[in-house]
């Protein structure tokens, strides 16, 4: 493989629009697209299905690739990491051997200083290999984990990993742990039916999967759950709705906390042969029950998406194909505030000539980080690269930055999110007070418009009055300028 020897190239000039009526919005918060590997034209290398694993500074990046080089054809496993939060990136390391058997779908996960990486063969082996110094050097490779297994994916609590994968020919889902970092490995447990895509998501003694199972007549997502750390499991059920049509591309994400959210592309709206809408459910408690389940897009043209959770604020990224159907896909996004209550507006996030795909979300300290490949730089359609772009977050979730532009077309005030429980940002400030009333008609905060921030477009609100204390659950008034302008907004607490 040959890695272009150059100066990393910062991609500038993002696009700035607002999603109205099917037209995207600005990227609060949201940096530039950087280049992880950077392959010529001859390199032919596809990159497939990067995988972040972040922490506060640290980034490690896995992903598999088919290309072409001086020694002939690969199909391999690579890894990457940065130790400034995506600054600079290390060369791609070759973490499956040059060996013709066709490495793939790696899955990482990292702890302090041990990583862990697991990825299938076209022969159905699930191999494993770790690393105990931040990866700087690796260990052997593990083939016994599963034998005709594929599609694996790992997750790390402490010392232990918790491991799913589906069978390549009996089309079951399996799980095994370890309790000593992957020494050892506890016996296989057969969880149910299972097809593509397993995902598993650990809170403390909560083992969560969620796979995509074959129906006679159409692929659907099916959800299991341990409460003792995976020594016991209920029967498996079925999240998605039985309608024959396709609920694919399983993804699953929560924190510490009991609330998962488990988010699938479903094809049962769509008029389109191969894409659908992004649904998602939620349980509040740990799993027991499920809210019905919400379609996050209407526009039908989407594909794969990655979700992530930080306290009560949702992340949902999703490649899409409506800028250009059929040809090309872009990479949008979406945020909830209140755990998936209520929605932001669509973002859209890439704007390259050719296709956008993969992407895949980590949090680490005050960013949130998104990798994905992306063929920008070759028209040939023969080479991509991975790249990366990151969100700065304050700590409940929501953006720090205000747009990275002037909004157009902001004829009327707007907010988001609303409802909303500790930030509000106000879009269309063309004025320089903004003036937040209670129900009463008495003043609680009054804002002044800086030409900085004016110039922007967005104003925040964090929910607090003068006196810098947080405002109780309730209706409020935003407004702006000599003529009065307002928008009702309600806080809950």
């Amino acid at each position: 493989m040959h890695i272009k020897d150059e100066t990393m190239r910062i991609f500038k000039g993002i696009v700035i629009l607002f999603w109205l009526g099917g037209v995207a919005s600005a990227q609060p918060g949201w940096g530039p697209d950087i280049p992880v590997t950077h392959y010529t034209i001859t390199d032919s290398a596809g990159p497939y299905s990067p995988r972040i694993s972040a922490s506060p500074g640290v980034l490690h990046v896995v992903w598999w690739e088919a290309g072409t080089d001086s020694l002939g054809s690969y199909e391999d496993v690579f890894y990457v990491r940065s130790s400034d939060s995506g600054a600079h990136w290390s060369e791609p390391a070759w973490l499956s051997p040059r060996d013709n058997k066709g490495d793939v779908g790696p899955s990482i996960a990292a702890g302090v200083n041990d990583i862990h990486v697991v990825w299938s063969r076209f022969s159905g082996d699930v191999c494993y290999r770790k690393s105990t110094d931040g990866g700087s050097t690796w260990g052997t490779i593990d083939t016994t984990l599963l034998w005709r297994g594929r599609h694996p994916q790992i997750a790390i609590v402490g010392d232990s990993l918790y491991l799913v994968a589906v069978g390549q020919n009996d089309r079951l889902t399996y799980f095994r742990k370890s309790t000593n970092h992957g020494s050892s490995w506890l016996p296989t447990v057969t969880l149910g039916p299972g097809w593509q895509q397993p995902q598993v998501l650990v809170q403390r003694n909560l083992v969560h999967v969620f796979v995509e199972v074959l129906r006679p007549n159409a692929g659907e997502v099916f959800y299991t759950r341990s409460t003792d750390g995976g020594q016991t499991w209920a029967s498996m059920w079925m999240m998605s709705s039985d309608d024959n049509r396709n609920s694919i591309f399983p993804c699953l994400t929560g924190r510490d906390t009991l609330n998962v959210y488990a988010v699938w592309m479903d094809r049962k709206y769509s008029p389109y042969d191969w894409t659908g809408d992004i649904f998602i459910r939620r349980s509040l408690d740990g799993g027991k029950t499920w809210a019905p389940e919400e379609s996050l897009t209407v526009e039908h043209r989407a594909w794969d998406s990655d979700a992530i959770v930080q306290g009560d604020t949702l992340h949902v990224v999703w490649e899409d194909e409506r800028t250009d159907p059929g040809r090309n896909n872009e990479l949008f996004y979406r945020m909830s505030t209140d755990r998936g209550t209520t929605w932001g507006p669509e973002v859209r996030l890439t704007y390259a000539p050719q296709h956008s795909r993969y992407p895949s979300l980590g949090y680490g300290g005050k960013y949130l980080h998104l990798v994905w490949a992306d063929g920008r730089r070759d028209p040939t359609f023969n080479e991509s690269d991975v790249f990366h772009k990151r969100k700065v977050l304050f700590p409940s979730g929501i953006d720090v930055a205000s747009p990275n532009g002037p909004v157009h077309g902001a004829s009327v005030l707007r907010v988001f999110p609303n409802p909303a429980r500790n930030m509000i940002f106000i879009h269309g400030i063309k004025e320089d007070v903004i003036a937040i009333y209670d129900v009463t008609g008495r003043l609680v905060r009054r804002i002044i418009s800086l030409g900085s921030l004016r110039k922007e477009g967005v104003i925040s609100w964090d929910c607090r009055d003068e006196k810098g204390k947080e405002v109780r659950s309730g209706v409020y008034f935003i407004r702006i300028g000599g003529n009065w302008q307002s928008q009702k907004v309600v806080v809950t607490r």
